[in-house]
């Protein structure tokens, strides 16, 4: 769960996201952490692929995936 997650033991690489939670979110979500507090996404709702601050969505985060 993102809320217990230590987020500075994450690496380049690492998948980090969202499940499903209906109504609200219909559609999960899966981010690549790119390292420096950064990660790698694609919106639909923003223009596609963006770079944002982890920070920004790290209260979402319900998994964390190690490749």
């Amino acid at each position: 769960d993102g809320a217990t997650f230590d987020f500075s033991t994450l690496n380049p690489g690492d998948l980090v996201g969202w499940k499903a939670n209906p109504p609200t979110e219909p559609n999960g979500h899966v981010m690549i952490y790119m390292g420096d507090g950064k990660i790698l996404d694609a919106s639909s709702t923003a223009g596609g692929v963006q770079i944002r601050d982890l920070s920004s969505i790290k209260n979402r985060i319900k998994f964390v995936k190690w490749p």
